[in-house]
C-alpha cells in the first residue's frame, strides 16, 4: 500500500497551542490507513508529552545544523524524506497551517508534476519594486533582475514525491551559503528567496506544479488583491471565489476578523457578530 507523510518541524516552542491546531486539523481529515505525520523538534518540552496522546504522530528529535532555525528545517525535511519508505510527502509550517480536507487526496487527483508549490500569483517586483520583503535582493542579488517578473513562490507548504526532499536540500544549501544566522528583525531568513530561484530559474521548474489561489491546494493569505481579490467563508470553510474549499489554509492568523474554530473550521467576527456562511473576505496582501 502506498503511504503518505506530512512533515513539520519547530525549534524553541514550549506551548502546545502553537502546534495543536496543525495536528488536530490533520487528524480530522487524514486517512488512518495511509497518512502519517512526522513532527521534528530540537529540544524536549511539554509539547512532546502532550503529543504522546496522538499515538499516530511520529516525534523525531534532530540536532540543529546551523544557527538559522528557518534553514535547518529544510535539512531535517530532506533527511527524513531520503530515509522514508513513504511515496508522497507534504512539508508545511506548523504554527499557521491548518487543514480543511485531505491534501493528499488533492495531490492524487490534481498533481500535474512531481511536486506542487504555492504560487502567490504576483511577481517579485509587484510591491513597488522592493525585493527585500521576500529576501531576494539581499540574499541572491545576482538573480534579482531574472526574478522580477516571475511570481513569488511561498516556501511554507509544498508537496509531491521524493523530489520534495531534493528541493528542501537545495533550499538549505542556498540559505547556508548566504547567512547562517537565526531569523530576527535584523537578520533575514532567505528560504523563500531560494525557493523562487529554484522553481523559476533551475531545472526544478520542469518538475513543479505552480498552484495559485484559484485552485484548491493551498490558500496563502498574504497574497495581494490583484492575484486573489477575495475568498469566501461557506459552511465554515474558506473557499475560492468559485465556492470550492481549500485543502490547506496558510497564514490565517494574519486576519483579525477571521476566527479559527478548530478542526479546520472558520468564522468571521465583524461588528460584534459572528458569521460562518456566505461571508466574503477581501484580501489585501498583508
Amino acid at each position: 500500500m502506498k503511504k503518505n507523510l506530512l512533515i513539520a518541524g519547530y525549534s524553541g516552542y514550549k506551548d502546545f497551542s502553537l502546534v495543536r491546531d496543525f495536528v488536530e486539523s490533520f487528524a480530522n481529515v487524514r486517512n488512518p490507513e495511509t497518512d502519517d505525520l512526522c513532527i521534528i523538534y530540537d529540544e524536549q518540552s511539554d509539547i512532546n508529552y502532550q503529543l504522546d496522546e496522538y499515538k499516530w504522530v511520529i516525534q523525531l528529535r534532530k540536532k540543529r545544523v546551523t544557527e538559522n532555525a528557518y534553514a535547518d528545517r529544510f535539512k531535517w525535511f530532506a533527511d527524513v524524506i531520503e530515509d522514508s519508505n513513504h511515496t508522497h510527502f507534504i512539508t508545511a509550517d506548523i504554527r499557521d497551517v491548518v487543514f480543511q480536507s485531505n491534501p493528499f487526496d488533492w495531490m492524487k487527483e490534481n498533481l500535474k508534476n512531481s511536486m506542487v508549490v504555492s504560487d502567490e500569483g504576483v511577481p517579485h517586483d509587484s510591491r513597488g519594486g522592493n525585493f527585500t520583503w521576500n529576501q531576494v535582493k539581499d540574499g541572491f542579488p545576482e538573480y534579482t533582475h531574472s526574478l522580477a517578473k516571475k511570481n513569488v513562490i511561498n516556501v511554507g507548504v509544498m508537496g509531491g514525491d521524493k523530489r520534495v526532499g531534493r528541493i528542501c536540500q537545495r533550499v538549505f544549501d542556498m540559505c547556508k551559503e548566504v547567512e547562517p544566522k537565526i531569523h530576527t528583525n535584523n537578520s533575514y531568513a532567505f528560504d523563500q528567496g531560494a525557493m523562487g530561484v529554484l522553481c523559476h530559474l533551475t531545472e526544478e521548474r520542469a518538475f513543479t506544479h505552480h498552484s495559485d489561489g484559484k485552485e484548491t491546494w493551498c490558500l496563502t493569505m498574504s497574497v495581494m488583491a490583484d492575484s486573489l481579490p477575495e475568498v469566501w467563508v461557506l459552511n465554515e470553510n474558506l473557499c475560492n471565489p468559485e465556492g470550492q474549499p481549500y485543502a490547506i489554509v496558510h497564514q490565517y492568523d494574519r486576519f483579525d476578523v477571521l476566527e479559527y474554530k478548530g478542526q479546520g473550521r472558520f468564522s468571521i467576527v465583524k461588528d460584534g457578530k459572528t458569521y460562518d456562511d456566505k461571508v466574503k473576505i477581501e484580501l489585501n496582501g498583508l
